[in-house]
């Protein structure tokens, strides 16, 4: 029986065609895509690190790790500590079609306190004056 040349291969047919050592290739690359991006919670689990034993590293509780790790939107400080808690340290880059990618410095030295130039070291804005308060007391009644 002869193959409709009409009719699409299915992903069945083209691995039938591809030789142990194009599946091979094949095999490393997606585990290179896989390893290029994980959530924290697989970052964790590829350190073998339970969320209990990484609560006890920084301090707060396994709930608290638990929440962080299913946040959308964190802090990068709180990622950082996170992070060098499991052994790595961020870095934090920018990539752009038509270059290569860029490491964004600063972040590290905000995140640490080292203030500069008056600057939040938390949030890196330039940081208000401090106000004056009035403070007026009653006279204790005798």
């Amino acid at each position: 029986m002869t193959r409709d040349p009409r009719k699409p291969y299915t992903l069945e047919e083209i691995k039938a065609t591809l030789s142990p050592a194009q599946r091979a290739r094949i095999r490393a690359r997606v585990d290179q895509m896989a390893a290029e991006e994980m959530s924290l919670a697989q970052l964790r689990k590829a350190r073998a690190m339970t969320q209990t034993a990484l609560a006890r590293k920084l301090g707060k509780t396994q709930a608290l790790v638990s929440r962080i790790e299913s946040a959308g939107d964190l802090y990068l400080s709180t990622m950082r500590k996170q992070i060098e808690a499991l052994g790595g340290d961020l870095d934090i880059r920018a990539v752009f079609p038509d270059m290569a990618p860029v490491s964004i410095g600063g972040f590290k030295e905000m995140a640490t306190g080292a203030p500069k130039s008056g600057r939040n070291p938390r949030t890196g804005m330039f940081a208000k004056p401090a106000r004056k308060r009035l403070v007026l007391r009653r006279a204790a009644k005798r």
